[in-house]
């Protein structure tokens, strides 16, 4: 079973199943997300771009909690596109694509 290290300055050393951790290390019930995160207290801390990248999942999943991210982006994408070349009416027929959108993936 693998076991997770960190130093003393809160720096993820690694998992370990079979060898010894260096000397000196804690071992702390899980890795990490990424590698760079500090122990802080009796946690991990995420450099800041992980915070910012989940809130991104958090937002894509509030956004299609049922459907795919890829189907919404390829709606808005397409309306985007088809209506750059139209008439006047662009926007309203923007603003109606992402309602339909929306109504979608939050029924």
């Amino acid at each position: 079973m693998t076991k997770y290290y960190r130093d003393v300055d809160g720096n993820y050393i690694g998992g370990f199943d079979g060898v010894e951790p260096p000397e000196g290390s804690i071992e702390v019930d899980e890795p990490p997300q990424n590698a760079v995160a500090k122990w802080v207290g009796n946690k991990w801390v995420e450099p800041a771009d992980n915070i910012r990248k989940k809130r991104q999942r958090d937002f894509i999943a509030d956004l299609s909690p049922e459907g795919s991210f890829d189907e919404t982006v390829i709606d808005i994408l397409d309306a985007l596109i088809n209506n750059a070349y139209g008439d006047s009416t662009t926007l309203d027929a923007l603003k109606i694509k992402i309602d339909v959108v929306n109504a979608r993936h939050r029924t």
